[in-house]
């Protein structure tokens, strides 16, 4: 615990145990870490456990050691979708991420469109903890044709993080396509001033509200009153019923 917090700290001081141990004091407990081939052997097999509380726990143990990389990445490609695992892969080192997780989901761009979601976090992990150097290469994937709007905002995000912005990180303007792509097309003009009346009062019609549902006329609730010509002293009265239909249709 001691070791992953203080890679944690010099990587929020935006430096590496690498840079920060140039004496190598640190080497003999890294040796110490590394687990022997038949320990490798056995917890690669748990991989492809049918239990997911075994990998949950298998995937905060394998990015503790160099030797248990490729693990690493098979349980990343089996679970990455899966809400506790996702997360737990993503606690690890960022030097373990970016060193192991980033080149394998990166490498082809289908392989990174299917798990897009976990490479945008990948992506963002990458551009927080690392160098101006460094990251050429991120800028150069996210800037290829294909690329996930996820992965642009996740390195926005990063570099947000980092202190900087994208415009400063992009010096070269290789995201300029990106960004021009992402525009929408421009809406064309309805009401333009130059064209003919005629036009604008037929295009004008595409503007109107719609119209409201069409709704039946209830019928009155009295009866209607007789318009016959009677006496003066005759006051008006309602018409008779009206005969039922079967006789009309018989009449006719």
């Amino acid at each position: 615990l001691w070791l992953r917090a203080l890679g944690e700290g010099l990587r929020r001081a935006h430096t590496t145990i690498s840079a920060a141990d140039s004496a190598g004091k640190l080497t003999a407990v890294f040796t110490r870490a590394t687990p022997s081939p038949a320990l490798v052997a056995q917890l690669t097999t748990l991989v492809n456990d049918s239990d997911p509380r075994v990998r949950l726990q298998l995937a905060f143990t394998l990015p503790l050691a160099p030797a248990l990389a490729h693990a690493f990445t098979q349980l990343a490609a089996r679970d990455h979708a899966d809400a506790w695992i996702s997360a737990a892969l993503l606690s690890a080192p960022p030097d373990a991420l970016n060193a192991t997780l980033l080149p394998a989901f990166t490498r082809e761009l289908a392989t990174a469109q299917a798990a897009a979601p976990f490479v945008a976090k990948l992506i963002e992990i990458r551009a927080a903890s690392s160098s101006a150097l460094e990251r050429t290469a991120l800028i150069d994937f996210v800037a290829q044709p294909g690329t996930n709007p996820l992965w642009l905002r996740a390195l926005g995000e990063g570099l947000r993080r980092a202190h900087t912005t994208i415009s400063a990180a992009d010096s070269a303007g290789k995201l300029t396509a990106v960004f021009t792509r992402a525009q929408p097309p421009p809406t064309p003009k309805l009401l333009s001033p130059n064209a003919s009346p005629r036009s604008r009062c037929s295009r004008s019609r595409l503007l109107r509200p719609p119209s409201p549902p069409f709704s039946p006329v209830s019928p009155p609730a009295n009866p209607p009153i007789c318009k016959t010509p009677r006496s003066r002293s005759s006051r008006s009265t309602p018409c008779p019923p009206s005969p039922p239909r079967s006789r009309l249709i018989g009449a006719i």
